[in-house]
């Protein structure tokens, strides 16, 4: 089939006038063979731009050994290692982006807009007893060690729902999003890092120094607090070199990487903020 065929193939799919759809296969292990070439305009398909311009962003970062997940609110690189441990507790920092045409009457221009951000995960499963214990009612992550049922790939990786009941050490029902009730495997469940679930669990494992805190550290990492302990009043500037520094490895004003196309080419990225006069 041609699905299998292009599998590893970066594919954007639009619709013509006559209701077809097309499909633009613009990167992948080689050229297929047998699809016509042809010229697109960006500024005709914008969401084509913004797919290549993402596109060619994760197989840049990808080079530099981040892990990349496409998800409904963008691209997320982080670092296939934490930045912080300590507990039980995993820390990441990243940025998350997302490439846009903000102006209609600017049909050939593009941003890019990051967000720096710093993930916390649990590094136990519900296998654990103290996991299962501070699990009932909490929401809940599905990440399988092997593969999934074919009705549990869609939440692979991400929030599957909330565990209403532990039935056992090895497993536990969850009320899953998709509005079924679901038992699942305990060491495929690991509870969602939110600041209050990150809270209960230095209560439970009696963490009573605020220094040595997990969320006292995602904070410092957030830059809302310094190391110190007080408000950043710079938190902003601190996140914009942040990201320059994860992009670029450096505060430099500009990124250069090849373009995610069977064409040559380069992608050029401003790394300033934009400024925008209103009135």
């Amino acid at each position: 089939m041609l699905r299998d065929r292009l599998a590893k193939h970066s594919i954007y799919r639009y619709k013509l006038a006559n209701h077809t759809i097309r499909a633009i296969v613009f990167d992948g292990p080689q050229r297929p063979a047998d699809c016509l070439s042809q010229t697109f305009d960006v500024a005709e398909l914008p969401h084509f731009g913004t797919r290549v311009i993402e596109q060619s962003i994760a197989r840049y970062l990808q080079g530099k050994r981040l892990r990349i997940q496409h998800t409904s609110f963008g691209l997320v690189a982080i670092p296939l290692l934490p930045t912080f441990s300590q507990a039980g507790i995993d820390v990441y920092c990243g940025i998350s982006l997302r490439a846009r045409r903000p102006f209609e009457v600017e049909p050939a221009y593009f941003v890019v807009s990051v967000k720096w951000e710093v993930t916390a995960v649990f590094s136990e499963s519900l296998a654990s007893e103290m996991m299962r214990t501070m699990s009932l009612g909490m929401p809940v992550l599905y990440k399988p060690t092997g593969d999934a049922p074919s009705e549990m790939k869609q939440f692979r990786g991400r929030y599957i729902g909330h565990v209403r009941e532990v039935l056992a050490s090895t497993e536990a029902l969850v009320h899953c999003k998709d509005g079924c009730m679901r038992t699942i495997g305990t060491e495929a469940l690991y509870v969602e890092a939110s600041p209050s679930a990150i809270r209960e669990y230095e209560r439970r494992i009696n963490l009573r120094d605020d220094t040595r805190s997990a969320w006292r550290k995602i904070q410092e990492l957030n830059f809302i607090l310094t190391k110190e302990g007080r408000r950043n009043r710079a938190v902003l500037r601190n996140r914009l070199d942040a990201i320059r520094e994860f992009l670029a490895n450096s505060n430099r004003e500009e990124l250069t990487v090849p373009i995610a196309c069977f064409e040559t080419g380069i992608l050029t990225i401003n790394l300033s903020p934009v400024r925008v006069q209103l009135g």
